[in-house]
């Protein structure tokens, strides 16, 4: 679950003015640029190759258990 100002800064659909708002406070806030830099590279990890892999084996493995009879 992204939190907003811990994971990403939320602005709305298609609001230029609040995207530019959101980028400036990311350039004026090093700690918070950090935060986010920490935060992305953390949360990227469940997108890599290998854990969505594992989690289509295993989810296969539980419906191929389902279909084979005792």
């Amino acid at each position: 679950e992204f939190v907003d100002g811990r994971d990403l800064l939320y602005v709305p659909p298609r609001d230029a003015p609040a995207m530019a708002a959101a980028v400036m406070q990311i350039a004026d806030d090093p700690t918070l640029a950090q935060q986010l830099r920490t935060r992305a590279r953390a949360v990227s990890r469940h997108f890599a190759w290998e854990p969505i892999a594992q989690a289509h084996l295993q989810a296969y493995a539980s419906i191929e258990s389902l279909e084979t009879p005792p």
